[in-house]
């Protein structure tokens, strides 16, 4: 398990919304393995902090739709597994982008994840230490607000995967859909097992939790970590930290 020092830093990318966009691409999912059954409950361990972290970004988002006349989200397992595979793909491979490490795109991740969808979108940050905080700066941010009050979104998962020797520490990862089948609509917090589990001290310092009904599965342990210093300040709006921008992108499937 990974509970280590992390920077303050926030970063932030435009979020992106796809409409009906096809898979493809490179293979990022490290979190892609079969599930297991929940291991025992211990109070303080990584996947119990994310657990309930998860349910409280959860909370957050729901809170700030329903202020703003959006229906609630709920899990997707999928989705969640999705955004775990690319928190982690962007700590350990040290980017920050939409488009992952070996070029894979929203539309390619959720798509391996058999997600069937009709529309999704992503917001990511990196260095927050809070649920609320990483919420509030998605909320005060034109294009990521444009995601979180999305009507028509009905499914989320998200992503935290933290890496000492990154240079923004947490990075975060928040999923939206709308699932065009049944079998696509899991409310399940996707957790990742001990092991491939790694958060920030500042993070683990604010739970103390219990592992409670979570659905765990492999992803790759995290090797060796370091403390180092934060490398810039937060600022409101878009620019938090340093900005990176993704152009968003929309298209159609075909139904046959």
């Amino acid at each position: 398990m990974g509970l280590n020092s992390q920077a303050s830093t926030l970063v932030l990318a435009i979020g992106i919304i796809l409409t009906g966009c096809g898979g493809g691409g490179g293979n990022e999912d490290k979190a892609s393995s079969g599930t297991t059954e929940p291991p025992s409950a211990i109070e303080n361990s990584c996947t119990t902090i994310l657990a309930e972290l998860f349910a409280d970004l959860l909370t957050e988002t729901n809170t700030i739709r329903q202020q703003n006349g959006a229906r609630p989200l709920s899990f997707s397992y999928r989705l969640g597994r999705a955004a775990q595979a690319h928190a982690q793909n962007m700590a350990t491979e040290n980017y920050f982008s939409h488009r992952s490490s070996n070029g894979s795109t929203l539309a390619d991740r959720i798509t391996r994840v058999n997600y069937d969808y009709s529309t999704a979108g992503e917001n990511i940050a990196a260095g927050h230490d809070s649920a609320a905080s990483v919420v509030t700066a998605w909320f005060n941010s034109p294009g990521h607000k444009e995601n979180l009050l999305n009507t028509t979104y009905t499914d989320i998962g998200f992503g935290l995967h933290f890496d000492s020797r990154s240079t923004y520490g947490n990075y975060w990862v928040q999923n939206f859909g709308h699932a065009d089948s049944l079998a696509s609509h899991d409310e399940r917090a996707y957790i990742p097992d001990e092991g491939g589990c790694s958060i920030g001290d500042n993070i683990a310092s604010n739970y103390t939790a219990v592992l409670n009904n979570v659905i765990v599965a492999d992803v790759a342990p995290l090797s060796s970590s370091h403390h180092h210093q934060p490398v810039s300040t937060m600022e409101p709006t878009l620019g938090l930290g340093v900005l990176f921008a993704a152009l968003g992108f929309s298209c159609s499937r075909k139904k046959v």
